[in-house]
């Protein structure tokens, strides 16, 4: 898994086959913390009351905004009190969006984080147990290796 995660790295350029490696990555990562996510939940004890739908939505934000983003202004964009009036009145939609892109990460992260603890202790757990897995998530490479061998163990 740190290999296919890390690996694109050293590929990418600032080219259109480069721009493909990045979102193929950046699928692949959060495809892994989605099947952790999602794995996790399916294996809690029936009655916790926790609901996907939000950790779902979230995902599908990300993968979508993320690749429009990529291809829409080639790459990506830097705003900067610089360069701020070169986007117009779509920095009004812009900033927003980009702000909720920030709060989907980190809410897909503590909710695979937070199923993913719930799912080793049996019992669903708050950020208080879970802010280790949260923090291995967001430190990447580093935190795939302490957060695979504990998905392993949970898939099998």
């Amino acid at each position: 898994m740190f290999l296919i995660l890390f690996l694109p790295f050293i590929f990418t350029d600032d080219s259109t086959v480069g721009q493909i490696v990045q979102i193929a990555w950046f699928t692949i990562y959060l495809g892994w913390v989605y099947t952790i996510g999602t794995a996790s939940y399916d294996r809690l004890p029936e009655g916790h009351g926790i609901k996907p739908t939000y950790f779902k939505v979230s995902f599908l934000f990300l993968i979508v905004y993320l690749t429009a983003i990529t291809f829409l202004f080639n790459g990506g964009y830097s705003i900067n009190q610089d360069n701020y009036k070169e986007f117009g009145n779509s920095i009004w939609v812009i900033i927003p969006l980009h702000i909720y892109l920030m709060w989907s990460i980190m809410y897909v992260f503590y909710f695979a984080a937070k199923m993913l603890m719930s799912t080793i202790e049996g019992k669903v757990v708050g950020f208080d147990k879970s802010f280790g897995y949260f923090f291995a998530f967001w430190f990447f490479p580093i935190g795939v290796w302490y957060i695979q061998p504990k998905a392993q163990k949970l898939i099998s």
